[in-house]
């Protein structure tokens, strides 16, 4: 191979007799040279539109200013070229149907607002600000603003680490640029469990950290007419579960003493008009390592209903 003036020579072998006359006889009836047409297959088929319009838009680079300076970093001229990022690119232009540089200036002009948005969330501790990041943010909120299977299918395809923590981060950030458009959240830790006596829901709100739920119990009125009444000692005992610790907040009523199966004293949960919150958090052990989920959880607690209420 040459290179020259941003491009290559290339000495292609082995194409079949067959496929060599046909493509003699395409050439004769376009008037089209035969190498000039397999160069055009060759850069539609593997042409990376969202790199070149990265490159060449000047949109993208006064885009890329604005970053810059609201970061207090330097623009470099060079991009982040890796097979990851080719890869990258390529799921993209699939996940949101970009078949050329119009729907993605379209894209970059729509989520303009929500650049800087997204530069908060990623650019601490970074030297520079990449050519073409700007084009990168706006894609994500593009990602964000789309519906559930395809925020779903972008962590899966382009912004995977293998980390449940930086899943939760990424839900966190999708969730902070929904918010802004008043679209509903990404509901992505979020169990529900339907019994006989109710319902069993945990899951994340924005405002708690990694590793601590939320969980809201509701009993149908029949079920909720089983329990005693309530005094001190009328509590439900929370479920034993390996790395797993329980709290019912005191204020809402929800915290009460229980007696377990030994006669023992313990913490407990009891109702309000049939409704119980508490929370429940990964206990001496990162949630990313808990080896006892979240449908583990929900499953034990609703066990423990189900044997006190039914």
């Amino acid at each position: 191979m040459a290179d020259e003036k941003n491009t290559v020579d290339m000495t292609i072998r082995n194409i079949p007799k067959a496929t060599h006359a046909t493509m003699g006889h395409v050439a004769a009836l376009t008037g089209t040279p035969v190498s000039v047409m397999a160069r055009d297959v060759l850069i539609e088929t593997f042409s990376n539109p969202i790199r070149r319009f990265g490159m060449l838009s000047p949109l993208v680079d006064a885009l890329d200013q604005v970053i810059g300076n609201h970061c207090s970093l330097p623009v470099v001229p060079e991009m982040v070229d890796s097979f990851y990022g080719t890869r990258w690119n390529l799921a993209l232009q699939e996940l949101l149907g970009i078949e050329n540089d119009g729907q993605l200036q379209q894209i970059l002009v729509k989520n303009t607002p929500y650049l800087t948005v997204r530069a908060d969330q990623v650019m601490e501790g970074r030297k520079s600000v990449p050519k073409g990041t700007a084009l990168w943010f706006g894609l994500f909120a593009e990602i964000a603003f789309s519906d559930d299977d395809i925020i779903l299918r972008a962590w899966e395809s382009v912004y995977f680490v293998p980390s449940a923590e930086h899943y939760y981060l990424y839900v966190q950030h999708i969730n902070a640029l929904r918010a802004l458009r008043q679209l509903a959240p990404f509901d992505s830790f979020e169990f529900t469990l339907e019994r006989d006596f109710g319902s069993v829901r945990l899951f994340r709100p924005d405002h708690y950290d990694y590793g601590a739920w939320h969980v809201i119990i509701t009993l149908k009125p029949e079920a909720a007419a089983v329990l005693p009444g309530n005094g001190s000692t009328d509590g439900i005992c929370f479920p034993g579960l390996s790395q797993r610790i329980f709290h019912a907040p005191a204020k809402q009523g929800y915290s009460c003493a229980a007696v377990n199966s030994r006669g023992e004293f313990e913490s407990g949960f009891r109702f309000t008009d049939g409704r119980c919150e508490l929370d429940v958090y990964s206990n001496g052990i990162n949630e990313g390592a808990n080896t006892t989920g979240l449908d583990e959880v929900i499953s034990a607690l609703a066990d423990t209903l189900e044997t006190r209420l039914l």
